[in-house]
């Protein structure tokens, strides 16, 4: 069975000046194979194993912080790849919104739980020099 078609690839760079047409081997959730007329080579500075670290890096900590605000009591409305919305105001509180189970509230946390809750415990894990770099999360309002 034939794999679907790739789409066509927006390129930044300069013109790719590759082999030509032929079969590509893709893996993901499933594995299958596909026509490209312009398969990608690995540049100079490829290395798949540092790409999976960092990928995995990047959703461990979301993750850590994801079960941090669960474990506060509170809730996040969204996370992507460097970033996370935990739902927080000034006070905390119940919050009118659209929910699976039907109660359509959600808990708020308080600025300062979120503080002290979430963003000191991923603080603790900045290696980086304090002096330079004091924080590695900002409170966003």
């Amino acid at each position: 069975m034939a794999g679907p078609t790739l789409p066509p690839k927006i390129r930044p760079n300069p013109p790719y000046r590759g082999s030509g047409a032929g079969r590509v081997a893709v893996h993901g959730l499933r594995a299958f194979t596909a026509d490209d007329d312009e398969p990608e080579e690995p540049g100079r500075f490829f290395f798949a194993p540092q790409a999976a670290l960092t990928t995995a890096g990047g959703r461990l900590l979301l993750m850590i912080i994801e079960r941090l605000v669960a474990d506060a009591g509170g809730t996040w409305c969204y996370a992507d790849t460097d970033s996370c919305a935990v739902v927080s105001s000034e006070h905390g509180g119940p919050v009118a919104c659209p929910t699976a189970d039907g109660t359509n509230i959600i808990h708020a946390l308080t600025y300062e739980e979120v503080r002290r809750l979430v963003q000191e415990p991923i603080n603790r894990l900045n290696p980086y020099d304090r002096a330079s770099c004091p924080t590695s999360s900002r409170p966003r309002r």
